[in-house]
């Protein structure tokens, strides 16, 4: 099946992990074989979800964060086989990009018209 891909990440820790997002659907598609197969994942998730970015945590290759565009940033605390949101703080769910901080403490979403957002995260 051929995707438009616009979201993937890297593990930085397990470099045979990759995970990514499509367009044309609303699973985050993690791969543990560096890329030969892939399984949707998105249980947590809103149905309608459009995940714009992915980040791994700097210290877990197990803690992954989504931004969607329409229900703000996700935590996956396994891997990427579930979510759950963490928009505390958030005046928008529209988030186009991630970042975290150099020591991984803070993570930064960037918002659809009301700016960068910080939630801390350790």
């Amino acid at each position: 099946i051929q995707r438009e891909l616009w979201a993937a990440q890297l593990d930085a820790f397990l470099t045979t992990m990759t995970v990514a997002g499509s367009v044309l659907d609303t699973n985050v598609t993690p791969s543990l074989d560096g890329g030969d197969t892939w399984h949707a994942s998105a249980a947590g998730m809103n149905p309608e979800a459009s995940v714009t970015d992915l980040v791994f945590d700097s210290e877990n290759p197990d803690v992954l964060y989504a931004a969607d565009i329409s229900s703000g940033v996700y935590l996956s605390e396994d891997g990427g086989e579930s979510w759950e949101p963490i928009n505390s703080g958030l005046r928008t769910r529209a988030v186009n990009a991630l970042a975290l901080s150099a020591d991984g403490s803070k993570l930064y979403a960037a918002t659809e018209g009301e700016g960068v957002f910080r939630l801390d995260i350790r």
